[in-house]
């Protein structure tokens, strides 16, 4: 069952075939023909994409040699596949000092490095002491790489960033509350500690994205939409797992929350900034609105309102929570069912308090 999840894991990850393995007598030939292939790519960056390529061929001779038990040559191999990466990483250093645009392939860096993590964490598993603590190592080494490149790409193009560290944070994620469902809490909580610093380094790159004058308005919807789904899932694990597992999830919703926090303040800057350019026109009805309020998302529970002081007859457009229209008398939460609430953490639940229907916590 183990080495079907692996070769499910390999598959997922797409780790290329290794075909001759190092214990195979023409393996000499194959190394051969790599370093051939190799003095024939002229462009540096052509040679910085087949140096990812060995590293990935190298790892999945590891990931063959661990599923055979021939461990003699595991070492070795991890050793070789973080030779090949580093040798990419300074290629794409090189080039970059020269002026070169370097971001496909440092892209294609990030992604190998990430697909590896996951790779050895599976390895870990299946291999004696000495060994794994040189996948630890290289694994470490990658997670620090990962981060690395992210931020180089966050000088260069934030936006970019955010999106490259959000879908990392949410393959992490899913990756963590898998381990720690079947029980494997090593593993899930180094995944989770990942996990975290992604989400940081997604809300770092909106930030740098909105001081540069950005559009981020799609850009801050998928944050704030995504740490809100990881959210309720951290929360969903946190009731199922054991106590010494619980520290590490609680930090990452806590993590989680601040980001989700930043997020929806980055929200409301980007309606107030909408309302700022309607001009103060009259309304008098909901509908005189709607064209006018060029950003008010539904999604999280806005609506453009035509706001009547007392005693007019006319009114100003607002962008205003559907759940501020809406005071219901009650006795008990069943009576709020129809309260909508707004998705802010804390604010997200109708509840029924002193006879009235507010959004309140389900927490509390």
């Amino acid at each position: 069952m183990i080495t079907f999840f692996l070769l499910q894991v390999v598959a997922a990850q797409g780790l290329p075939s290794p075909t001759i393995l190092p214990d195979h007598p023409l393996y000499g030939m194959k190394r051969f023909w790599e370093r051939v292939q190799l003095w024939f790519k002229f462009d540096p960056l052509a040679k910085a994409r087949f140096h990812i390529y060995l590293s990935k061929i190298r790892l999945a001779e590891a990931n063959e040699m661990v599923k055979r038990n021939k461990l003699q040559f595991v070492d070795n191999l991890i050793r070789e596949g973080e030779i090949e990466i580093n040798v990419s990483e300074n290629i794409l250093d090189r080039e970059e000092s020269y002026g070169r645009n370097v971001s496909e392939v440092e892209e294609s860096l990030a992604n190998a490095t990430h697909e590896d993590i996951i790779v050895i964490d599976e390895l870990s598993e299946k291999v004696p002491q000495p060994i794994r603590k040189r996948l630890e190592h290289v694994r470490n080494i990658s997670a620090r790489r990962i981060l690395k490149i992210l931020a180089k790409i966050r000088v260069r193009n934030p936006e970019r960033a955010s999106r490259l560290a959000a879908r990392f944070a949410e393959i992490d994620l899913n990756k963590s509350r898998a381990m720690f469902l079947i029980g494997r809490i090593r593993i899930a909580r180094r995944r989770l500690e990942l996990y975290r610093k992604l989400v940081n380094e997604t809300s770092e790159s909106n930030e740098i994205a909105e001081k540069l004058g950005g559009n981020i308005t799609a850009l801050a919807e998928h944050a704030c939409k995504m740490l809100y789904k990881h959210i309720n899932v951290l929360e969903d694990v946190l009731e199922k797992v054991p106590e010494e597992a619980k520290p590490a999830i609680e930090r990452a919703i806590n993590n989680s929350l601040r980001n989700y926090e930043k997020c929806m303040e980055r929200i409301t800057k980007i309606m107030n900034r909408s309302v700022e350019r309607v001009k103060l026109r009259n309304c008098t009805t909901d509908e005189d609105c709607e064209k006018a309020l060029t950003y008010c998302p539904s999604k999280f529970g806005f609506e453009p309102t035509c706001y009547i002081p007392p005693n007019r007859t006319t009114g100003i457009c607002r962008c205003w929570p559907t759940w501020k229209k809406t005071w219901i008398n009650c006795t008990e939460d069943e009576d709020c069912k129809q309260l909508v609430c707004t998705m802010v953490i804390g604010s997200d639940t109708p509840i029924c308090k002193d006879g009235r229907c507010v959004c309140g916590s389900k927490w509390i």
